[in-house]
């Protein structure tokens, strides 16, 4: 699976066992730049394993699994690359073709959450390479206050305020550009909005980039019990760079 979901244009992988030999596996993959399946097909990697796994065919599978990639390409170099069955994790520095495969998806807007804090230093750095590929009028930043305090349903209900009054429909992106409050509470509203529109997640603080923004944990507080109220609902992505460390105080 590794081998062949690195191959350009490789869209989805899946993969079951259907033989009693051990190691060997009945391979689909579903491709979208034929180009690239013609240069799949004269690999060795194919020819090595085709013979074997042709006869799999007709064979009726006892156990499979599956990898579904977010991805239509391979990661820039300077990227790692952590791919799970709904999205992926890009650990790296802003790079154009993750603007690319964004505006692939046709979102009618894109709504940037912001606290105090990200929307002076971080908001300038990704508006940067964010406008390189999608036009500032498709473009809306909310910005909230900063602060564990402030997670909770009051800005939550601001948030979904603002997507209304700029008349935001299903087709929208959230993209939240903070720490774990910005995060857990951008997501969870864009999770909720409208029964739930696509988000990204670029986490700008240390343990949001390890913790908050993986694993599509979300929520508020309520009560003064942290993250009592959330849902999990996985991202378009999460996008890690760690250019955003540098505007944080060294402690």
């Amino acid at each position: 699976q590794p081998t062949i979901s690195n191959w350009p244009g490789c869209l989805h992988v899946e993969a079951w066992r259907a033989t009693s030999e051990d190691g060997v596996y009945f391979t689909y993959s579903r491709w979208i730049d034929e180009e690239a399946l013609e240069d799949y097909r004269r690999s060795d990697f194919f020819r090595a394993t085709w013979a074997k796994t042709k006869l799999l065919f007709q064979e009726k599978p006892k156990a499979w699994s599956s990898i579904r990639l977010s991805g239509i390409a391979p990661p820039a170099p300077d990227h790692h690359r952590l791919s799970l069955d709904q999205y992926q994790i890009d650990i790296g520095p802003l790079h154009r073709d993750q603007f690319l495969w964004l505006a692939s998806k046709k979102h009618t807007a894109y709504f940037i959450i912001v606290d105090e804090h990200t929307e002076r230093y971080c908001w300038p750095i990704f508006r940067e390479r964010l406008g390189a590929v999608i036009p500032a009028d498709k473009c809306r930043v909310i910005q909230v206050k900063p602060g564990e305090k402030y997670k909770n349903l009051e800005t939550t209900q601001y948030i979904w305020e603002q997507l209304f009054e700029y008349e935001a429909g299903r087709k929208i992106c959230v993209i939240n550009l903070g720490g774990g409050v910005v995060g857990d509470m951008g997501g969870f509203a864009a999770a909720t909005y409208k029964r739930g529109v696509d988000f990204v997640q670029v986490p700008t603080t240390l343990l949001s980039q390890v913790d908050a923004s993986v694993g599509g944990k979300l929520g508020v507080d309520l009560l003064d019990l942290k993250n009592s109220i959330g849902v999990f609902r996985d991202p378009l992505a999460v996008w890690i760079d760690p250019v955003f460390l540098n505007t944080l105080p060294p402690r």
